[in-house]
């Protein structure tokens, strides 16, 4: 869970959408058993980004701590359809050369 980054404070709460914490960590585990993708930070972001424009946002407000605990209770149905769309995501950056 590296994204923490990603959470904004909002009237002195903080806002986050848990699902980027999620695909980001799908994507990277993706390619990591993927030998014939680059895993660059730019490959990783792009197929993250495609995959996140796909699937619905949950947004929470939290802190830092309960991220982690937040991310672990989607449900299988959510499961599924973020591995769906991060294995989709991967096919079109790699179909796509993005950088040399």
């Amino acid at each position: 869970m590296d994204n923490a980054k990603n959470i904004r404070s909002v009237h002195g709460e903080h806002i986050f959408n848990i699902m980027e914490d999620a695909v980001v960590d799908q994507v990277k585990a993706s390619m990591a058993r993927d030998k014939d993708i680059c895993s660059c930070d730019i490959c990783v972001y792009d197929a993250a980004a495609i995959a996140l424009n796909k699937l619905t946002p949950h947004y929470i407000t939290t802190n830092k701590g309960e991220l982690y605990a937040r991310v672990l209770k989607l449900n299988a149905s959510e499961r599924m359809e973020i591995t769906v769309e991060v294995l989709q995501a991967i096919e079109i950056v790699r179909n796509r050369k993005t950088h040399d």
